[in-house]
C-alpha cells in the first residue's frame, strides 16, 4: 500500500474513532485543498457536527450531507473535541 493510501485510511480511522467515542468534531472555513483531501478520503459531512464560516462566499462546502453552517463564535461556544 502507498502512503497515500496508508494516510487515507488514517485519517478515515482517525475520525471514525472520534464519532464511535461521541465526541464531537466541526470544520473551520472551507478551504479548497481540505475539501479535496476530505472529498478523496470519502469524508462526508456525517463525521461533523457543524461547519464554521467567517462569510457564506468563503467556498465550497462538502457537499455529501446538509449540515449546520455556523459563525467561528460557535467554536468557543460549543467547544468542539476537534476543529
Amino acid at each position: 500500500m502507498g502512503r497515500v493510501e496508508a494516510d487515507k485510511r488514517q485519517i478515515l480511522s482517525f475520525l471514525i474513532d472520534l464519532k464511535e467515542q461521541g465526541l464531537s468534531v466541526a470544520g473551520y472555513g472551507a478551504p479548497a485543498k481540505g475539501n479535496t483531501l476530505l472529498n478523496y478520503c470519502g469524508v462526508g459531512c456525517d463525521f461533523f457536527d457543524f461547519t464554521a464560516i467567517s462569510t457564506p462566499q468563503a467556498g465550497p462546502l462538502p457537499a455529501r450531507q446538509p449540515h449546520p453552517i455556523r459563525s467561528p463564535e460557535a467554536i468557543r461556544e460549543q467547544q468542539p473535541t476537534w476543529w
